[in-house]
């Protein structure tokens, strides 16, 4: 469509250069092309998709002119046409309640004159706030509750701005408020509120990212309240509020940094008393030209020559942690996904987190814990940490699993895979009954593992130090889950059962040993406590013994990678063959125990 402009009276193909923040998407864009003179009357409109590339054709006349943009509204062919001048296209209006913070309103207003050789530059600016909690964290030294934790935390947005117009830059109060008390439901209730967690008196960066119109309401009345972040949690099972009072402006973004000193409020509506919570906020303009929005991918490992094997789920991935560390080894950003959080991306779960371009950072991941890592805040504290497990099998969530990228710089339209090892091994058994004498029957009733590690390092090698870092029973596998091992896949030789532990990567203790002698250690030696291994206890029957009612012979031998080695490494399948021969009885003392027989 176009319109006489009073001004040149040929048609000319105007080229738009379109740019929009770089984490944006546009769905659609609407070009009014108006008269740059006191009339402001339209020249011509067109409507573009997201088919159109960055720079686009709009036909108008020659001369001065004001382009204006608007993106991801929609507006029908009846109210454009009602748009005859830019005074009244002015008046348009956005609701709050209809944004998406993916594909958020956006406008422009660009004097240019049509005709020229160069592309009118169109830079589209959100309408939206942004307001971001970079830390938190609390300390009640010297109150009564000293040394209590901040537990159900939460943090939301409330008296929002429900209105605004779609052009204006300044002077913005609101004639209509939207979660006045905190409690409506809007399409994208990730734009005003999210779950933190627990907050204790060690810093924590939540990621949380939270969206509102901009507002002048500083005088805080009834009438005109003003926009307020709230952190809400529980102290000792009594809920408190401590609401901060903001005046967000379009497009900016609002960085804050919390301390939480004493008990709060009663209710959001009641602005935090002074001194209760300290908040340090850094107000930037919201323009990610030197960010880079990157997509991770979580990958699952593969254990080294992988079997299938029916429990535990060796691929589940039921939570993550990931961790985001500078060059100076400082932490940047934490994030903990669980449930609806783990996106899925292939084979593995998708993750897309806003990084500065020409950066380094360190992107460690952590899968399968059950609950979030806190207490981190430099990479020492990440790979100090030791993951403990309460009991051996305790794996219905899955295996921990860990993985790592260093010194990685975002790129354009970057999509980085991060592959997860498991820090467990898997020892797999098989019986091997070829050269028993005839008559001499052997049936395993339970495999055991010993010197089986309660706890291992998140990263790096990782071992039992002493007696109380293993379980005084590791994974046991009985009876029915054992009809492998009882039942021959070929003549003589069973099928493998399957055993899991943490890592216990207690490297070569017996110096020239043989694959021939026996890995044992001193009676009462520590590393006779530390060092794995696998107990079996079998029922055993032929002509001239057997084993008592309710009794079992018992095989022991130790895990290793080799002669005088006792490493059991994580991610890595190892394969064991117990080969019995003869009457099945050869070996004494603690390998073999015998005092079952009659």
């Amino acid at each position: 469509m176009a319109e006489s402009g009073g001004e040149g009276q040929d048609e000319i193909i105007t080229f738009l250069d379109t740019r929009t923040p770089l984490s944006d998407a546009v769905s659609s864009l609407h070009v009014f092309v108006y008269n740059d003179d006191s009339l402001g009357r339209l020249d011509s409109y067109q409507r573009f998709d997201t088919r159109d590339s960055g720079r686009r054709q709009c036909t108008s006349r020659s001369g001065r002119k004001l382009f204006a943009a608007i993106a991801n509204l929609d507006i029908s062919a009846a109210e454009w046409t009602e748009i005859s001048s830019f005074e009244s296209l002015q008046k348009l209006v956005s609701e709050f309640r209809d944004e998406d913070p993916q594909q958020p309103v956006m406008t422009s207003v660009t004097r240019a004159t049509a005709g020229g050789t160069l592309p009118v530059p169109v830079n589209l600016e959100r309408i939206l706030s942004n307001v971001r909690i970079k830390s938190i964290c609390c300390d009640f030294k010297g109150r009564e509750y000293e040394g209590a934790v901040i537990t159900n935390a939460r943090a939301y947005l409330i008296n929002i701005n429900g209105r605004c117009e779609l052009f204006r830059q300044e002077d913005f109060h609101p004639a209509e408020m939207v979660n006045y008390h905190g409690e409506e439901t809007f399409p994208h209730p990730e734009m005003i509120g999210a779950y933190i967690g627990d907050i204790g008196n060690t810093a924590l960066s939540p990621g949380i990212s939270l969206y509102c119109y901009p507002s002048d309401g500083t005088e805080d009345t009834a009438a005109l309240p003003s926009t307020r972040l709230v952190i809400e949690g529980e102290i000792n099972g009594v809920k408190y509020y401590w609401p901060v009072n903001i005046s967000p402006q379009r497009n900016l973004r609002y960085d804050y940094e919390f301390l939480i000193t004493r008990t709060g409020t009663d209710s959001p509506d009641i602005p935090a008393e002074t001194g209760s919570i300290r908040a340090a906020c850094n107000v930037l303009p919201w323009n990610e030209k030197d960010e880079q929005v990157v997509t991770f991918r979580i990958m699952r490992g593969k254990m080294r020559e992988m079997t299938k094997s029916s429990d535990p789920d060796e691929n589940l991935i039921s939570d993550l942690n990931l961790f985001i560390f500078n060059t100076d080894d400082q932490m940047e950003e934490w994030r903990y996904l669980k449930g609806s959080a783990l996106s899925r991306n292939g084979d593995g779960i998708g993750l897309a987190l806003t990084l500065l371009k020409n950066a380094s950072y360190s992107v460690y991941a952590v899968a399968n814990t059950g609950y979030p890592l806190r207490g981190i805040s430099r990479k020492d504290d990440l790979l100090s940490y030791r993951y403990y497990l309460a009991y051996p099998d305790e794996l219905r969530t899955g295996i921990p699993m860990s993985g790592y990228l260093e010194d990685f710089k975002p790129e354009d339209s970057a999509e980085m895979e991060i592959g997860l090892s498991r820090m467990m091994a898997k020892v797999s058994l098989k019986m091997d009954r070829t050269e028993l004498d005839p008559g001499v029957r052997v049936l395993v009733r339970s495999v055991q593992a010993g010197g089986c590690p309660n706890s291992a390092r998140l990263f790096g090698n990782s071992k039992a130090e002493t007696a109380r870092g293993v379980f005084p029973a590791g994974y046991v596998k009985s009876w029915g889950q054992l009809d492998a091992l009882n039942n021959d896949s070929s003549l003589g030789v069973s099928s493998e059962a399957s055993l899991y532990m943490l890592e216990n990567m207690q490297g070569d203790l017996l110096s020239g040993i043989s694959s021939q002698e026996e890995k044992v250690f001193p009676e009462g030696e520590l590393h006779s406590k530390v060092c794995s291994y696998l107990e079996l206890k079998m029922e055993y029957y032929s002509s001239k013994k057997n084993t008592k009612p309710g009794q079992y012979l018992i095989y022991r031998f130790f895990l290793g990678e080799g002669p005088g080695n006792f490493d059991v490494r994580r991610n890595c399948h190892y394969h064991f063959t117990v080969k019995l021969s003869g009457d099945g009885l050869s070996g004494t003392g603690w390998r073999v125990d015998k005092t079952a027989l009659e």
